[in-house]
């Protein structure tokens, strides 16, 4: 007669419980509130409280999951404000990609998304995120990022650092009418003479491009 007496009232709470939850959106149920005389905000308490102790059997966990049960109130809380984030960010944007240190709406939504694709992909996301993000145009599985093409970050730093030397040239040569440059000239952070020097052995070598030659021959430079 007691476990049955238990078992009625269990069957009563899940029951409020499910009823709240169907007209409030979830399950985060004020301490003093009651619902047709049970006290249902100090019962769900006691059950987290049990939950979080190790002493709720596992078939009552299934029934209050069923029920909606959120066992943290700040889970809950941060997954409903991270998804209205991301609902923001697709209504500007169009999409769900976005940098993991991207913050929106006051959401470190880029980590948040980042562990939500590590849950789907360990199958322990619920579905109804799962749903909700897809409808975003969430993309479970981002292609893997293009390393950059070091020859051409190498090539274009190159580029930059000649045109460089050659504005400093360009400018030595219109000050002073040559390029028989002083010997440990310095001219806008750089020594000219070292540089124009590079030029003349890249040269030797065969190693200096026709329309480099013919820019720096243009200037007075003495070969």
């Amino acid at each position: 007669m007691i476990w049955e007496h238990r078992d009625a009232a269990w069957q009563r709470n899940l029951k409020a419980l499910a009823a709240y939850q169907r007209q409030h959106g979830d399950t985060l149920v004020p301490q003093r509130y009651e619902h047709e005389g049970i006290r249902l905000g100090a019962w769900v308490s006691q059950m987290r409280a049990k939950y979080a102790a190790g002493a709720l059997p596992s078939q009552r966990i299934a029934d209050l999951e069923q029920a909606g049960m959120v066992w943290r109130h700040d889970e809950h809380w941060l997954r409903k404000r991270a998804l209205s984030a991301a609902a923001s960010w697709h209504r500007q944007h169009g999409n769900l990609d976005m940098p993991s240190s991207t913050r929106h709406e006051g959401v470190a939504l880029g980590a948040w998304l980042a562990r939500q694709r590590r849950a789907h992909a360990a199958g322990e996301l619920p579905g109804n995120i799962v749903d909700a993000l897809t409808c975003l145009g969430m993309v479970w599985q981002p292609p893997p990022r293009k390393k950059p093409d070091r020859t051409a970050v190498d090539r274009a730093r190159r580029e930059k650092a000649w045109e460089r030397g050659y504005s400093a040239a360009q400018k030595y040569a219109s000050e002073h009418g040559h390029l028989r440059v002083p010997d440990g000239l310095w001219s806008d952070g750089l020594r000219l003479d070292a540089w124009l020097s590079r030029q003349r052995a890249a040269r030797r070598a065969g190693n200096l491009p026709d329309e480099r030659i013919a820019a720096l021959s243009a200037l007075g430079i003495r070969w």
